[in-house]
């Protein structure tokens, strides 16, 4: 893993578990073991020159870690999902097709009879594949 800044960012999208970032390729190097142990909190809050500093990932690209990585099984986790999309796109760019999904989902839960629900599974396929690129694009970084 080169980009610890990525993995840290990675870590806070709950990407990666401590165990995880024990058994990495390579081994571990002190940064990856004071992520480890004291948490990205801490991390993020040393100085620069100690510790690098957390990559803050664009809304898009969160979006594609958390859609990518998403348990389509479990109805909590798209509700969740849906939870998160609607509030984190507010004040986004709605050019992004990700961003008007969650405009889409916000105005859905507004009304009594509306059903986020029904506007995720209409529009979610259309978005996974791109989705799937930007997330791809993350984790190659760490090669």
């Amino acid at each position: 893993m080169k980009k610890i800044s990525t993995v840290m960012a990675l870590w806070k999208e709950g990407y990666f578990t401590d165990a995880e970032i024990l058994k990495a390729e390579g081994g571990f190097d002190d940064s990856l073991m004071e992520l480890s142990l004291k948490g990205p909190t801490y991390c993020e809050n040393l100085d620069s020159y100690v510790f690098p500093k957390t990559r803050k990932f664009s809304f898009l690209e969160r979006f594609a870690i958390k859609l990518t990585t998403l348990d389509f099984t479990s109805d909590e986790s798209i509700k969740q999902f849906i939870d998160w999309t609607s509030r984190e796109a507010m004040g986004e760019d709605l050019k992004v097709p990700e961003v008007l999904f969650g405009y889409l989902l916000e105005e859905e839960s507004c009304y009594d009879e509306g059903n986020p629900l029904n506007v995720f599974n209409s529009e979610i396929d259309a978005l996974k594949p791109r989705c799937q690129i930007v997330f791809d694009e993350i984790v190659s970084e760490l090669n």
